[in-house]
């Protein structure tokens, strides 16, 4: 026999809520859908939002979007990271798509990365591929990598197909 009770308060006609919690594994008896386990379902979808007012201090991470409108003060990690016109950011961001409309204070590393005209970014930034609009603040290193190594170009060779003389080592041209 499966047994189940009610969790919550009643409600203003007198009846229970809906949610139900199962206490035996018992499956031949139908069972209310749990409304809170529906609902997060939905919300795992989206993006997670730091709105204005807000200020988290501390890590964030998901595995999807995470869109900044307050103020963070520590790393984010997230599929695509979204700092808006009026958020604050003092920590690195990491993700594969980064936008940064607000203020950050710290390194940017993502394959995308988007600065807007009305970013000031302070810090270096990582990228495969980056856009920095005109009128953005950008104060440090902007390097490229490709898949995890940074791409840096070789440095010139100087190649002469002068011989080098026997007393100095050096061709006929260097001579001193």
């Amino acid at each position: 026999m499966m047994s189940m009770f009610r969790q919550g308060v009643k409600t203003t006609d007198g009846s229970a809520p809906e949610t139900l919690i199962k206490t035996s594994e018992d499956s031949s008896q139908p069972v209310a859908k749990d409304k809170w386990a529906e609902s997060q379902a939905r919300t795992t979808t989206g993006p997670s939002v730091i709105n204005a007012g807000l200020t988290v201090k501390g890590d964030l991470e998901s595995d999807g979007e995470i869109n900044i409108e307050g103020k963070v003060e520590g790393d984010t990690r997230g599929k695509t990271v979204v700092v808006g016109k009026g958020a604050t950011v003092k920590g690195s961001l990491f993700g594969e798509s980064i936008t940064v409309a607000g203020t950050v204070e710290g390194k940017l590393e993502a394959t995308n990365v988007t600065i807007q005209n009305t970013a000031r970014v302070t810090g270096d930034i990582v990228h495969k591929s980056v856009q920095i609009e005109a009128g953005a603040y950008v104060d440090g290193r902007v390097s490229p990598h490709l898949g995890g190594a940074e791409v840096r170009p070789a440095k010139p060779e100087f190649i002469t197909n002068k011989p080098k003389t026997e007393e100095t080592g050096l061709s006929d041209s260097k001579k001193i």
